[in-house]
């Protein structure tokens, strides 16, 4: 029996990941959940912001990057093809949250969902 593997979408929390980060590689608290997954799953990371606030010069406030890491999202569901799984640990959490909230306002395409951990 050939099955499909699970592509699982890690958002990390508030200062594991920055505005340009295009890395795939799971990285950060996440590292760990992914690499204990069996060969039915590989991780992919998602990148955002990750910002709590302008404590730096330049920083998003804690919205303005988590919005942007529901786009991140949404854009890595639309473009991976088979079964996905979503993960997200601390303002990745929120950010998996709200786009469960758009998949159960029909907002998102969430056929594919097939699990998701915060």
């Amino acid at each position: 029996m050939n099955q499909e593997q699970v592509t699982v979408l890690a958002v990390g929390g508030t200062g594991e990941s920055r505005p340009a980060d295009h890395r795939t590689r799971v990285t950060g608290l996440l590292s760990c959940v992914v690499g204990a997954l069996d060969d039915r799953f590989v991780g992919r990371w998602v990148g955002y912001p990750a910002s709590y606030g302008p404590v730096a010069f330049g920083g998003l406030s804690y919205r303005h990057s988590t919005e942007l890491g529901v786009r991140r999202l949404r854009r890595a569901i639309e473009n991976t093809t088979g079964p996905l799984a979503l993960i997200g640990y601390s303002q990745g959490a929120t950010v998996v949250r709200e786009v469960l909230g758009l998949v159960h306002d029909g907002i998102v395409d969430g056929s594919r969902i097939v699990a998701a951990g915060l």
